[in-house]
């Protein structure tokens, strides 16, 4: 991994002051409690400690951009948004922190930045790491909602796989009761998990 002037394996104080800075209060102590929750798992799941954290707290970076600045920060990195993202343009948070991270702080490593991008809609084959980081993103302890102890439950029981395809099935089964879009990568994330069990 190389993190071009960020020198340590773990996040220091200035990449946590800068992440810090770009985020509301609330979205901020929810990132914190995504990396305390990634760093526990991490050890359960088999995953580098270090590089949970890094992608725990670069995760929602860009998360309080509006649509219009997701948009032409996707458009610049040379992001490819397909028309169910453009209608909902939140979707890019992941991608476009990815992006940024790998341009603007220097982060090289593939399996932080699939975590990144992946972490809200998820994706078929998920890397470890990017399974954990979907995973602790929709289980860490802030987080109530029907669904969220049986995420927990298959979390902390090391079961990767039924912890992302509990993870989808939730998050489709409450867009549908909100009546919200749901995305299509969010059906083939939880199809896929459902048949690799």
């Amino acid at each position: 991994m190389s993190t071009g002037a960020i020198n340590s394996l773990t996040p220091g104080p200035e990449i946590t002051q800068l992440i810090r800075s770009r985020l509301t209060e609330p979205r901020w102590l929810h990132t914190v409690r995504v990396m305390d929750t990634a760093a526990a798992l991490a050890a359960i799941w088999a995953v580098d400690a270090d590089k949970a954290l890094w992608a725990a707290l670069l995760h929602d970076a860009m998360r309080d951009e509006p649509p219009d600045q997701l948009l032409g920060a996707a458009e610049h990195y040379g992001l490819v948004v397909d028309a169910d993202t453009r209608h909902r343009p939140v979707l890019l948070h992941g991608p476009v922190a990815a992006a940024w991270a790998k341009n603007e702080l220097g982060i090289t490593d593939d399996a932080i930045l699939e975590a990144i991008a992946r972490h809200t809609l998820g994706a078929p084959a998920m890397g470890r790491l990017a399974a954990l980081i979907y995973v602790a993103d929709a289980c860490e302890p802030g987080r109530d909602y029907n669904g969220v102890t049986e995420i927990r439950q298959a979390a902390w029981a090391g079961q990767v796989r039924e912890a992302c395809y509990l993870c989808a099935d939730g998050m489709i089964r409450f867009l549908l009761a909100q009546r919200e879009f749901i995305h299509p990568q969010a059906v083939v994330t939880r199809n896929w998990y459902l048949e690799h069990d």
